[in-house]
């Protein structure tokens, strides 16, 4: 940094890579997941999942705190256990929690999706569901809590994602989709 005669800077460099992001690899199940910071190298989370879970799917996205400059990200990863889904969060990777209440949806084949979108301003949310059940849970604090809720037509559902203000979530071999702006 250069400063000039009377202590303002009039030159600035930058030296080393900065970098924002991460990636997160699930484990088939278990409490050891992958982190990498550039996708070719992973390394194991140190500290481990809250929950042994056969995990299946992340989201993760932006957290609205009412500031305009830090907004957290968040991570929300989704398994099943006991024939439930159930959830872990996280806003580094890193160390992960489990919510006081479980969403348990019910999971018996396994599989469960999660998606993550803005359905408003300062409203970001997470919306999860599982082929076996025929209700959404959803998220709007980073998975510390969930609300269920009766939606879905049928069970059958396994897919769901965001975009253009938009939840669509899809069930496979057939013509089934379903729209939401809210999850």
């Amino acid at each position: 940094t250069s400063v000039g005669v009377l202590g303002e800077v009039v030159d600035y460099d930058f030296t080393g890579i900065g970098r924002k992001g991460l990636f997160v690899a699930l484990p088939d199940a278990g409490t050891a997941g992958r982190l990498s910071i550039d996708g070719e190298d992973w390394s194991a989370i140190t500290a481990t999942f809250a929950t042994n879970l056969a995990w299946n799917r992340l989201a993760s996205g932006v957290q609205d705190d009412g500031s305009s400059t830090f907004k957290p990200s968040v991570i929300v990863a989704t398994g099943t256990t006991g024939g439930a889904m159930s959830v872990n969060y996280s806003t580094d990777g890193v160390t992960w929690s489990a919510p006081a209440s479980q969403p348990n949806l019910t999971a018996t084949s396994s599989t469960t999706d999660i998606a993550f979108g803005n359905i408003g301003i300062g409203i970001n949310r997470f919306v999860a569901i599982s082929p076996d059940d025929n209700r959404v849970a959803y998220s709007d604090d980073g998975g510390a809590t969930w609300t269920v809720s009766a939606v879905l037509p049928s069970t059958g559902f396994t897919n769901i994602t965001y975009g253009q203000g938009t939840f669509v979530a899809i069930k496979p071999e057939t013509t089934d989709v379903i729209r939401s702006t809210t999850g």
